[in-house]
């Protein structure tokens, strides 16, 4: 079988050997992590530490036949007597110790922000979700920007609690750009997240078996899973148990969950049947509801961009 997305997964998760990636992209001054075109040698992740050795240095001295460096003042050497013999093993003095801990750091540095970029290509389904941060928010809502910006600095206590988020409010609100602002800035920490509508995800989950690239227990190896669109999918039987599955296994498994949709509070409260009521009543649990409104956002957009093209193209 040719490699699927569920032996990427695998292979993330491992914590094996992260090769160099390779920077042939011009730098963009203006880029921020992860973004083509960063600097990453400019913010000290490309290069290491070149006095790291064990060397004898100018200004170096003995004392009773120990090596002392010239610069901190720490034997360089460690002297042990032996079977009549005297022996002398070369060891770190203290400023060797602290560029070893500076360069240690440095390739911790760089493996978590290489994992975090390999996160951020699995963990969103559409290319465009991986641009909507909170650096990039117009603005226009200020006060929900504030309630995820929350829940990014308090996700380890959210995590502990597998507590998620229920964003819902009419088309074009912002619900799906501030659950994807969430996840980037959680990935950023290093933190796996998944971004998917369940349409997409359902197409994955419910392949033939011999073409499947994802079964649902490997949605439990992100710590937060971003679920959009709830509801706008198909209503059947077998969607429904989908849906079920995997919610189920995020709500037995303690992890959380972002969901957004378009249902009304009462939608929510009052399902339109009973394997619905199950779904809606595992995320009303642990999804804290948020609902989002004002204008559309989408509608300004294409308002926007008709007047922009009448003033190219002279129309009155």
């Amino acid at each position: 079988m040719n490699r699927t997305e569920k032996d990427c997964i695998n292979d993330l998760f491992q914590d094996s050997v992260i090769d160099r990636i390779p920077y042939t992209v011009p730098i963009n001054p203006e880029a921020r992590p992860y973004e083509p075109g960063y600097d990453w040698a400019a913010h000290g992740y490309d290069e290491l530490d070149d006095n790291v050795k064990w060397d004898t240095h100018e200004g170096d001295y003995y004392i009773d036949g120990v090596l002392y460096c010239a610069h901190c003042h720490t034997p360089k050497q460690h002297v042990r007597d032996w079977q009549g013999k005297t022996y002398r093993f070369p060891i770190p003095c203290q400023c060797q110790k602290e560029a070893l801990g500076r360069q240690e750091q440095k390739i911790k540095r760089r493996k978590a922000m290489e994992k975090a970029l390999r996160y951020r290509e699995l963990g969103f389904s559409d290319e465009v979700l991986k641009n909507w941060t909170f650096a990039r928010d117009d603005g226009a809502s200020p006060k929900y920007t504030a309630i995820m910006k929350r829940y990014v600095e308090h996700f380890s206590e959210c995590r502990a609690k597998g507590q998620g988020l229920l964003l819902y409010g009419s088309c074009g609100s912002g619900k799906t750009y501030a659950a994807a602002a969430i996840a980037n800035a959680l990935i950023e920490q290093g933190i796996p997240c998944l971004v998917s509508n369940f349409d997409r995800l359902f197409d994955k989950l419910m392949a033939p078996k011999a073409q499947r690239t994802m079964e649902v227990e490997d949605l439990n190896k992100f710590e937060l899973l971003v679920l959009d669109d709830l509801d706008a999918e198909a209503d059947n039987k077998y969607v429904d148990n989908m849906m079920f599955r995997i919610v189920d296994a995020r709500y037995r498994a303690g992890l959380p969950m972002i969901i957004t949709t378009n249902l009304t509070k009462q939608d929510l409260l009052s399902p339109r049947s009973v394997a619905k009521k199950r779904v809606y009543d595992r995320i009303l649990e642990r999804c804290c509801p948020v609902e989002m409104t004002g204008a559309n956002r989408r509608a300004k957009a294409m308002q926007d961009n008709i007047l922009d093209m009448k003033k190219l193209l002279g129309i009155g």
